[in-house]
């Protein structure tokens, strides 16, 4: 009795081998088995910033636009802010006007808030050169395209610039310097640079 149930184990797991073995022998067989699982990528988003609803806190707040009769573009920010005009004769580069905003006076201070700086460059090569940059996204802004990226650290703060391309020989490089001395929000930032557009000059 003991010899038969021995025998009969020995069929079971046998039989068990033999299945398995079967198995792996299909799976080794099959063409697709080594082939990685194919993963179907989402398009490259592109971030609209035009449209930004305007904040709150700008509501009643008189407004002002600067138009760069040389370059052809204008932006809209509060009266009550501070800015600085750097012609091509002083920045002497292929930067050909460097237009800087900030939110409160300040003669000599720290970043302005937003640096707009109109360029003779395409937006590839003068990101090409760049270094430390990091988080690029494909952006549109008033029918202009381009990129955004951020760079420096926590140390030397952290700032975003838009790169836009005006037309295949010229760039605006626009960035946005977070600092808590200006008492401004983001949100406020970015409602600004919202309103930067080509215009008809």
């Amino acid at each position: 009795m003991k010899k038969i149930l021995i025998l009969i184990l020995l069929i079971i797991v046998t039989g068990l081998i033999f299945v398995t073995f079967s198995k792996n022998k299909e799976l080794d067989s099959d063409p697709n088995k080594n082939e990685p699982e194919k993963v179907t990528e989402p398009p490259e988003k592109t971030i609209d910033l035009s449209n930004v609803e305007k904040p709150a806190s700008f509501a009643n707040v008189p407004m002002t636009t600067y138009k760069s009769a040389d370059y052809g573009y204008e932006i809209t920010y509060p009266e009550s802010w501070d800015t600085v005009l750097t012609p091509k004769e002083v920045t002497n580069g292929p930067d050909l006007e460097n237009y800087v905003i900030y939110p409160i006076y300040i003669m000599y201070g720290p970043s302005p808030i937003l640096d707009i700086t109109y360029y003779e460059d395409k937006v590839n090569n003068y990101i090409d050169r760049k270094v430390g940059i990091f988080d690029i996204t494909k952006i549109s802004l008033n029918g202009l395209d381009g990129y955004k990226y951020t760079s420096g650290t926590e140390k030397n703060h952290t700032k975003t610039t838009f790169v836009l391309t005006v037309n295949n020989e010229h760039i605006l490089t626009i960035t946005y310097w977070p600092n808590e001395e200006y008492n401004t929000t983001e949100e406020e930032a970015l409602w600004v640079l919202s309103t930067l557009k080509l215009t008809d000059n």
